[in-house]
């Protein structure tokens, strides 16, 4: 199995993007001011998307043994899009996990 680092992040500032999503307008606020000034636990997946599953289970295991417990669901931000980059192995994609620190360790 793959070994991935893991970054812990606060974000102060709430990024720009043009995304499509699943969230109905009217859920879109909300979810944008739940995310701003959060703790969040990362880390990027190199390869197809189908492979992705370690990536997650590497977040939540380092939350759950290292710093607390996850709060809310967990994101992907694709860095590559599939149909200018053609090969599968070469695609980057952030897995993004907020939690909620329950200890100091870090």
């Amino acid at each position: 199995m793959r070994a991935y680092e893991i970054q812990s992040q606060r974000r102060q500032e709430q990024p720009a993007a043009v995304a499509q999503t699943a969230l109905d307008v009217a859920d879109i606020g909300p979810w944008l001011a739940a995310t701003f000034g959060s703790v969040f636990a990362t880390t990027l997946h190199i390869g197809p998307y189908e492979a992705m599953e370690p990536a997650y289970e590497a977040v939540a295991s380092w939350i759950d043994q290292q710093v607390g417990e996850r709060s809310g669901d967990p994101w992907e931000v694709h860095f590559s899009d599939p149909q200018e980059e053609i090969d599968p192995d070469t695609w980057k994609t952030e897995v993004v996990q907020p939690y909620q620190a329950t200890s100091t360790r870090d």
